[in-house]
This record gives C-alpha cells, sequence and structure tokens, in this order.
C-alpha cells in the first residue's frame, strides 16, 4: 500500500510529500486526529516513502525496504505501542534512546503509537531526545488525544492533522472488503475505519441497544455478563442510539437505520444524553469498566 491508498487524507499526504520531495524532513512529527482515520497507515508509508529505493514521493511498494518494512523487519523503522496496561512507560522511552544512538542503513523512522499514553516520567525523558535530536531519525508522534501531552513536546513537532473520513469514503472501504452491510456500519462509523471494522466483528452495538431497553432490575442482572466487552464501543453505542432518539424527535436522519427508534420525549433523551457522557468521562480517571456498568443501569432513563 503506498500513499495513493490512503484514502480522505488529501491534505495530510500533500504536506509530507512536500517535506519528501524538497528533503527537509523535520526531525518529529506529530499526527493528530480521530482514531482509525490512518494515521499508523501514513506515518508507515512515510517510512517506506523516505527508504524506498526508487526515491519519490510515494513508495514503490516492491523493493527490499518497502517490503521489510511492510512485514515489520526493517531495523530502522521501529513501532512503539502502548503496553498491555495501554500506557507507555520510562523503560520503553529508554529503549528508543538507546535505538537512535545505533548506526543506521537508510533513515530511521520511530513511529510512536498513542504517543498520549507516555506516563509523566516516560514524556520527561522522552523530551530529551527531542531536545537532542538525532540527524538521521525521524521520529513520528501518533494521537488521538493530543491535550495528554507535554506542551514541550508538540512545540517541538512539525503537527500534521487528519480528518473524519466521510460516510461515502468509509462506504467505499468497506465495499472494497464486500461487507454487506456496508451502508449501515459506516453510518455508525463516526469516520473511523477502526470503528467501522470493530462492529463487523463484535456485537456490542447490539447488546448496548438491547441494555438501553431493559428495566433498570434487569439491567443490574445483566452487568455481569458484559464483563468481556469493550467498554469505549459500548459508550459509543448507546450515545449513537440516544443521538437517533434525538434526530427522531426533530424528524431527522437516523444512523441506526436497522433499529426501530422511538421517541421517549426531549427531557429523557438529553438526560440519557448527559449520563453517557458522565460515564465517558469517568474512563479519563480510570473507573473500572463494571462501575461504570452499575452507574449506566441506575442512572439511564427507561425506555419503557
Amino acid at each position: 500500500m503506498s500513499f495513493n491508498d490512503i484514502i480522505g487524507q488529501e491534505i495530510a499526504k500533500e504536506i509530507l510529500q512536500k517535506d519528501i520531495m524538497k528533503e527537509r524532513l523535520p526531525s518529529s512529527y506529530l499526527f493528530i486526529g480521530p482514531r482509525g482515520v490512518g494515521k499508523k497507515l501514513t506515518a508507515v508509508n512515510l517510512a517506506k516513502a523516505i527508504n524506498c529505493y526508487k526515491k519519490g514521493v510515494d513508495p514503490c511498494d516492491n523493493c527490499t525496504n518497502c517490503s521489510l518494512i511492510d512485514k515489520g523487519n526493517f531495523p530502522d523503522c521501529i513501532i512503539v505501542s502502548p503496553d498491555e496496561k495501554g500506557t507507555i512507560k520510562i523503560d520503553r522511552v529508554r529503549e528508543i534512546k538507546q535505538a537512535v544512538t545505533l548506526k543506521t542503513i537508510g533513515r530511521r523512522v520511530i513511529i510512536i503509537e498513542d504517543a498520549d499514553t507516555m506516563t509523566e516520567e516516560a514524556q520527561n525523558a522522552f523530551l530529551k531526545t527531542l531536545e537532542e535530536p538525532p540527524f538521521d531519525t525521524t521520529i513520528i508522534l501518533i494521537s488521538s488525544n493530543p491535550n495528554y501531552l507535554f506542551q514541550t513536546i508538540i512545540s517541538r513537532c512539525k503537527i500534521v492533522k487528519f480528518r473524519r473520513l466521510s460516510k461515502l469514503e468509509v462506504g467505499r472501504l468497506l465495499k472494497t472488503r464486500k461487507v454487506e452491510n456496508a451502508e449501515l456500519v459506516a453510518n455508525l462509523s463516526g469516520g473511523s475505519m477502526e470503528r467501522a471494522l470493530s462492529l463487523l466483528e463484535s456485537n456490542t452495538r447490539k447488546l448496548a441497544i438491547k441494555f438501553a431497553n431493559l428495566t433498570v432490575r434487569k439491567r443490574l442482572f445483566t452487568v455481569n455478563t458484559l464483563k468481556d466487552i469493550s467498554i469505549e464501543e459500548f459508550l459509543d453505542s448507546l450515545y449513537i442510539l440516544y443521538g437517533d432518539m434525538l434526530a427522531q424527535h426533530f424528524g431527522l436522519e437516523v444512523r441506526n437505520t436497522d433499529v426501530k427508534i422511538v421517541d421517549k420525549g426531549l427531557s429523557s433523551t438529553l438526560k440519557g444524553m448527559s449520563i453517557i457522557r458522565q460515564a465517558t468521562l469517568a474512563l479519563d480517571y480510570y473507573v473500572s469498566s463494571n462501575n461504570i456498568l452499575y452507574y449506566l443501569a441506575y442512572n439511564l432513563p427507561e425506555m419503557g
């Protein structure tokens, strides 16, 4: 896959390709934008383009370096991801600092996924690398929540913004995968291909809709059966459902086109949306999924 295969990020691609053409690559980039819109894919393609044997603004996808990067075997393309607890700790940053001292084959590219999950200790250590960047290395930070990054880190990076994909763009990508319900999934994706694929692979949306339609008593009995779900996806699905109720109230188009949406009144709908927002905010304070589900079970207005 090359830059040409990345849909919907024309401005971001143009910025990067101009940097390649001018041979003025900054020592660090910060790719910001919603999850699942192509930030990591673009970062990998940048690594391919600047190490490609054919030396153009787009990787050839055929040479040895392009193939090795695609397979994750190119020594000068290092991808750092959060650990199983969802954080990047100082030990991982120390490994990066050690890596940038080694001799390179081409131009080293270090891609840090979810860079905002670096701990404060890790960010402080990482800042020293940004302050004295190696001449043969480009670091790409990827973030959907840049507010969690130190301002001193942000200020040392060239910022490249990525936008949400349109429903048509998500639908087009889904159709290339021969997805039967491409239009429905695109409606629910929120412009994120990651969310679209997640919807295809799980039944969390259906569980969320069922949960919303239960009485408080039945919800409480249901909580323990939901322990293996993605709480983020569950909350997203609930919020979209209540958003559809609001749309129905005002006679607007709904996103859950396969579900009967009933107008439960403006007051009840707005209360439900407020409860879901509060539950989503609780995630930032590391409230457990189980406690969030109990909060929702008690407080969401009954639909009946």
